[in-house]
């Protein structure tokens, strides 16, 4: 069997990823790659790009909920119409593996870990198995706004035997008490949905609660670890957290999106960043490339009281400048 060449590679990716390969593709690795066309094939066929074309194609517009393993053990419920954190699971196995691996370095059998912006409850139950695994006394409080997973979520927990370890909390998080509202909804990434005032018109829309998480953990004797992607909210949360990030200084893994920053909060990356510092943000993670030592320079030249703050960039896009 001749071994593979150029034209191999290029028919591959056009009849199989039904594109063009990238610009700048060295075709002399790749090929070398492969012993022969059926392995370039075989490879091809079981990428996750391929994968996601025909999960799109069998399951794209449809709502129904599936309940699927996870690698860890327990069982997830997931939405077929989302095409981000129960696709990556469903193809995969796994969402978002470095915020994974980072979490589990830094939880311990007995940590409080706060699930901000819990989705579907993938980080919630992994740290929940993680703790009764090891007979922990950790517990997990799984914070969630949209009522369209809240069902779902709780089912995940309570089916995976870990109700008496996750708490859900069914809020928004922001500066103040009050009320807002989120689309309604599930076509596409059911994660992304930012929170709005009401005044904001929207085709449909789910009326949601919104309160300071300063005021409904309260009563918390430790607080160790915060994860928090919940689409631009991040600033509003951070007001309203703020005698809890003080009082015990946990390690926070947060995610930024450039736009929701700006749609939810009105405010730059740059600007959120210095609100941060101001507070005394420190032991900070900048995985995004773009400015990063200009970014270090700003937070470790903030003064201030530290809260060992721990932010991950990994999905945030070029900065302003």
């Amino acid at each position: 069997m001749a071994p593979v060449d150029r034209d191999d590679v290029t028919f591959g990716y056009r009849y199989i990823l039904g594109r063009e390969p990238e610009p700048g593709l060295d075709y002399q690795m790749a090929a070398a790659a492969y012993p022969d066309w059926r392995a370039l094939r075989h490879s091809l066929l079981n990428s996750y790009e391929a994968s996601a074309h025909v999960y799109g194609a069998i399951f794209q517009n449809q709502t129904r909920w599936v309940k699927v393993p996870t690698w860890f053990g327990r069982q997830v419920h997931i939405c077929l119409s989302d095409v981000a954190v129960s696709r990556d699971i469903l193809l995969t196995g796994h969402w978002e593996p470095d915020t994974e691996a980072v979490l589990r370095s830094l939880l311990t059998p007995d940590s409080v870990f706060l699930d901000l912006g819990a989705n579907i409850g993938w980080f919630s139950l992994l740290a929940g198995d993680l703790m009764a695994r090891a007979d922990g006394q950790g517990r997990v409080i799984a914070v969630e706004a949209n009522p369209a997973l809240l069902p779902y979520l709780m089912a995940s927990i309570v089916e995976s035997g870990l109700a008496e370890r996750i708490a859900v909390k069914p809020y928004a998080v922001a500066a103040a008490t009050g009320l807002v509202q989120m689309d309604a909804s599930l076509a596409g990434n059911v994660g992304s949905l930012s929170i709005a005032s009401l005044q904001q018109p929207l085709a449909q829309r789910n009326v949601v609660p919104a309160v300071r998480l300063d005021d409904i953990l309260a009563d918390l004797n430790r607080l160790d670890v915060v994860k928090m992607d919940i689409e631009g909210a991040e600033p509003l949360a951070i007001r309203g957290f703020t005698a809890l990030l003080k009082r015990f200084r946990p390690a926070v893994l947060m995610e930024f999106n450039e736009a929701a920053l700006r749609d939810v909060s009105r405010m730059s990356v740059r600007d959120f960043l210095k609100e941060l510092a101001a507070l005394g943000a420190t032991d900070l993670v900048i995985e995004a490339a773009t400015e990063r030592e200009e970014i270090k320079r700003t937070i470790f030249a903030a003064v201030g009281t530290p809260i060992g703050t721990r932010v991950s960039m990994t999905r945030f896009g070029a900065l302003e400048r």
